[in-house]
């Protein structure tokens, strides 16, 4: 096993990984981004949420303050308020680090970076660098990080958090392009950091990169307490591409088609009586599914899977309008804004032109005219509010272990789009001031050698047990088709048991069923933690269910009847651990002393340490 030595390591390279990376080595550490691949993560191949940023305003006569954004983001549930605050008051201070670092959001002549409504907010405090705002971010961050002396290592999958008296001493990672040893490497340090994104490879019907797998499972198994684990964000993407249709894709107002045996037809005035453009519109802002607006905008999302459990095939269709459209016939808001935007074109895509041209570039450059050809659409998988239990500076209950961005879970159940990408930046910087801070080591090498040996071991033998004709494809494609089908948006309590039943005998049996071929040693790892974190999940969204009811992005049933929400769990995180599953309170917004003086004496007294 080859074996490597660091400050930190950081493991995942996305916006998180790099802006950790950045701070670190800049500050001259010996510092390692270890990944899979650092083109296939979520932030180099992901839409919507991850092209808007959620920041403090600092554009028009609006006023806003930190206070005012910490309580939007606490205020959707079950969100620590001492975290919120944080990722409120560092939300400038790192929108203007990308903006130093070239990524060009867009301001007007006066200078001021003008913002825009998102979901989940009535404010304008986000912005956007267009479709490849994260990627833009990720590539910034990357090549500051290394000019500053971090070191890449990409191709390598880390398959174990070594943890050593309840202290993390590094990781061990499958190196793909090596037969030595199943390619094993050792990555020991003083601080680890995990940023690798959510858990991505739980769902058939999703909109995450193909190869975004995410650390879940990897942290459970290093006994890291998690969080919040049954709120995910669901919504309406593309499939072939996958993207979110949301924003302008809405606001233009497509048709919606259903195509079965050959007929289509168009359906939501199967659902409503409601006026359906509204709806549609609406939807641009209110993408994620929102179980409070099941019989509103996010009632589109319920049709959409009811035609496809029929059987149909959904499309958007933006050659024509939907039948009986005029701009006459859409609501003051929806009309509103497409002509105070210029927007009149007489089909959607002519809309889209007028509105977004670039949104209908997108899909033209992976094999899409949206002038010429409809484009199918499912409900999916988009986002993880949950993840690990962390304090302020993204500590878990492992020392030395920090986890941030999608994999830390601080957003709670409803969250403003946008804000995953603040809380990667400003849980990342909090998480690399803190490590620079505690500057201290972990002094017994030999001990770390000899547990990480000791956990080699048993990975050899886990492997061996496995050894035989690949079927990690047919059980990989067998969770996801169970996750998207029982534990989705649209949760029944009674097929919910059933499928965590399933999930459970997997994971019990589960090198009886999983066999890997040569050089499949990462893929069974990954399938291994799929169902580690698929546990997790599917009993915490059970428990969710039955306790707080629907809420966020889950609609529960029960015996064929919605079950209403209990608002008392908001103000409770559901904490998932190796040692048992229970509640704690969130914790409260702070009242910072905020007199300069003595804020002044503190700061010169941290300084001087």
């Amino acid at each position: 096993m080859r074996k490597f030595f660091f400050d930190n390591v950081i493991v995942g390279s996305g916006c998180a990984a790099y802006n950790a990376a950045d701070i670190l080595a800049g500050a001259g550490k010996e510092t390692a981004v270890v990944t899979e691949g650092k083109n296939i993560g979520t932030s180099r191949n992901a839409g919507s949420d991850k092209q808007t940023y959620y920041k403090l305003s600092v554009s028009g006569n609006t006023a806003d303050s930190v206070y005012a954004m910490a309580e939007k983001l606490f205020s959707g549930g079950c969100a620590d308020g001492d975290v919120a605050f944080c990722e409120a008051a560092g939300s400038i201070e790192c929108f203007f680090k990308l903006v130093s670092l070239g990524v060009k959001f867009p301001r007007n002549e006066y200078g001021e970076y003008v913002g825009y409504r998102t979901d989940h907010d009535d404010s304008v405090r986000a912005t956007s660098a267009g479709p490849y705002t994260s990627r833009d971010m990720t590539a910034a961050l990357e090549k500051s990080a290394l000019l500053k002396g971090a070191k890449l290592f990409d191709g390598f999958t880390v398959i174990k958090i070594v943890v050593s008296f309840g202290r993390t001493t590094g990781v061990i990672a499958v190196e793909r392009s090596s037969d030595d040893d199943l390619g094993l490497c050792f990555f020991g340090c003083n601080h680890l950091i995990i940023a690798t994104g959510g858990p991505g490879e739980l769902y058939e019907d999703t909109v995450y990169p193909f190869a975004q797998s995410g650390a879940c499972g990897l942290l459970i198994d290093a006994g890291v307490h998690m969080c919040n684990l049954a709120e995910w964000q669901y919504g309406l993407s593309s499939v072939k591409f996958r993207w979110n249709v949301s924003g302008s894709y809405q606001q233009v107002i497509p048709r919606y088609i259903s195509v079965k045996d050959g007929k289509q037809r168009e359906f939501l005035s199967d659902y409503t009586d409601k006026n359906v453009f509204d709806l549609i519109f609406l939807k641009g802002y209110q993408w994620p599914f929102d179980a409070a607006k099941a019989e509103n905008s996010s009632l589109i999302d319920i049709a959409v899977y009811s035609e496809k459990q029929k059987g149909a095939r959904v499309y958007l269709d933006y050659t024509a309008n939907p039948e009986g459209f005029s701009f006459d016939k859409i609501g003051k808001e929806a009309r509103d804004y497409l002509l105070d935007c210029g927007v009149a074109g007489d089909t959607p895509y002519k809309r889209l032109i007028e509105l977004n041209p670039a949104a209908a570039e997108l899909f033209k450059e992976h094999g899409t005219d949206l002038g010429k050809e409809p484009l199918e659409i499912a409900v999916s998988a988009q986002h993880h509010n949950g993840g690990a239990d962390v304090d302020v500076n993204y500590r878990t209950c492992v020392d030395a272990l920090y986890v941030v961005g999608e994999a830390a879970g601080t957003l709670g159940v409803t969250r403003p789009g946008g804000s995953a990408l603040n809380a990667c930046m400003v849980g990342s910087l909090r998480a690399a001031r803190h490590i620079l801070a505690r500057g201290d080591e972990f002094n017994d090498t030999d001990k770390m050698l000899r547990q990480a040996e000791s956990e080699a071991e048993k990975i050899r033998d886990f492997v061996k047990k496995s050894d035989g004709v690949s079927s990690l494809q047919r059980e990989k494609s067998f969770l996801r088709l169970l996750m998207s089908d029982s534990f989705s948006f649209l949760r029944g309590e009674e097929k919910m048991r059933g499928g965590l039943k399933k999930v459970e005998e997997k994971l019990r049996d589960f090198s009886l069923n999983n066999k890997c071929g040569r050089n499949e040693v990462a893929e069974l790892f990954k399938n291994y933690y799929a169902l580690v974190a698929a546990r997790a999940v599917c009993l915490s969204m059970l428990i969710c269910a039955s306790d707080s009811g629907s809420r966020g992005g889950a609609l529960v049933t029960s015996d064929g009847k919605v079950r209403p929400e209990d608002l008392s769990f908001r103000g409770k995180k559901l904490i998932y651990s190796s040692g048992g599953i229970f509640y704690r309170n969130v914790r409260s917004l702070p009242r910072p002393d905020e007199t300069f003086e003595r804020v002044w004496n503190d700061f010169l007294k941290e300084k001087r340490r």
